[in-house]
């Protein structure tokens, strides 16, 4: 396997592990790598390229630029934002807050591809799981369209889920940049 790395270099090594949790998933930095020079250490998955892959030039410009990485401090600004839009919309909050499941929306699992949920953006945050804050956006996103997919875009319910995702998204990119202004924007934990 090969990586992109924020020097602009690629680095060659072999997977020697995968790490999952408990339900058998692997975890956000699941692959252990025996790099080339003999050190070892965890990577997330979607970063390998395989060696006799092209490199991927969209992608290689985002991936070297570590300045636009998430610091721990951004994602728990971020965690606190949603939490207290929480608090100030309770009630458009809540209808996005929990997984959906089959009980709630009978079909639900079979026509919504990536199920998303405003709780598991937050633990996300809490646990640093993200690495850009497009990617906190495309999750918020995310909750919009799945309610879209499900329910018709012209649907009550759809223009709620796009009012409150609009409003989730501002809330994150004003605490990241309030973090990012304070200085804590390169520092990750």
């Amino acid at each position: 396997m090969k990586m992109l790395f924020a020097d602009g270099r690629r680095y060659g090594g072999r997977v020697v592990a995968v790490n999952c949790d408990a339900a058998g998933a692997p975890t956000w930095e699941g692959a252990d790598i025996a790099w080339d020079g003999g050190e070892v250490s965890s990577v997330n998955l979607w970063e390998l390229e395989r060696p006799d892959a092209r490199p991927r030039a969209k992608n290689a410009k985002r991936k070297s630029s570590s300045k636009n990485e998430l610091s721990s401090q951004a994602q728990a600004a971020m965690a606190t934002a949603l939490t207290r839009l929480q608090e100030q919309e309770p009630d458009l909050a809540a209808l996005f807050d929990d997984e959906v499941t089959d009980d709630v929306a009978p079909g639900y699992s079979t026509e919504v591809p990536l199920p998303m949920h405003l709780q598991l953006i937050i633990g996300r945050l809490e646990h640093q799981y993200y690495r850009h804050a497009d990617a906190v956006a495309a999750d918020l996103a995310l909750i919009a369209s799945n309610c879209e997919l499900f329910n018709r875009a012209d649907a009550p319910i759809s223009a709620q889920a796009r009012s409150f995702v609009g409003m989730a998204v501002a809330a994150v990119q004003r605490a990241a940049a309030q973090v990012e202004a304070a200085g804590g924007k390169r520092q990750r934990a």
